[in-house]
């Protein structure tokens, strides 16, 4: 608290001071504590602290309007639910774990899908509030759609590629491209965008796919973990295939 009270005493940026000020805090109050209880609570609180959960942060924090999405779409897409989400952590260990986004990766396949970009701009978080009921109802569509063309275990790496971040964020551009309309200062989507996810049903999305081996590797090799992984996460050179095979 006393860091806030400084920080808006001494900050001359109006737009800033703004967004602390109409911000929620959540608070951990105690009353009636002598001198030996604040101390063991101050010791209690430092020593045995653990990171916020990913699931605390996307349910309370409503300051990012992208992941206030992430959370109503997940509630309101039984399709996402189905292929998994994971909210807890930040990252799913493969191959055991066959969820197919983590909550900040979804926020990324959603940010690249709508924007045709990973970082969102202040223009872009406008549009999306004041579009969000529209939004929130073609992603549902959207995810029910792909979700149905895709393998019925897309999160399975020892079959598919598509549990991997680069290959999520190449559909996500590559339909950005296929359906988005970037109409200034607004944003919408081709009137028969649900043939373009369609199309999605006749690629080769298994690890076997030719178009894949130069950019993947063998992951935990030699070990009865051993799976296919893409050499990093950047999705350019995926892109182009897709949009050389479907375009």
């Amino acid at each position: 608290m006393k860091g806030l009270e400084y920080l808006l005493n001494t900050n001359t940026d109006l737009d800033k001071r703004e967004e602390i000020l109409s911000s929620t805090l959540t608070a951990q109050i105690y009353f009636g504590l002598d001198e030996k209880n604040q101390k063991d609570v101050f010791v209690d609180i430092n020593s045995n602290s653990k990171r916020v959960s990913m699931l605390l942060v996307t349910k309370y924090d409503t300051r990012d309007i992208m992941r206030v999405l992430v959370r109503d779409l997940y509630n309101s897409s039984l399709a996402l639910q189905n292929a998994g989400v994971e909210f807890n952590k930040s990252r799913i260990v493969r191959p055991t774990n066959e969820l197919l986004f983590t909550s900040a990766h979804l926020k990324s396949f959603i940010t690249l899908l709508l924007f045709g970009t990973s970082n969102i701009s202040k223009k872009n978080e406008k549009i999306t509030k004041d579009r969000y009921d529209d939004i929130l109802m073609f992603l549902d569509k959207l995810f029910t759609i792909l979700l149905d063309v895709l393998p019925s275990t897309p999160g399975n790496v020892r079959k598919y590629a598509l549990g991997h971040e680069a290959l999520q964020n190449a559909i996500a551009f590559y339909l950005h491209k296929a359906i988005i309309l970037e109409v200034d200062p607004d944003l919408d989507w081709i009137l028969d965008w649900e043939t373009e996810v369609e199309k999605l049903k006749s690629f080769d999305w298994s690890v076997r796919n030719p178009l894949f081996q130069s950019h993947m590797i063998e992951s935990r090799p030699n070990t009865d973990y051993e799976f296919k992984a893409f050499i990093d996460n950047k999705h350019d050179k995926l892109s182009k295939i897709l949009e050389k095979e479907l375009l």
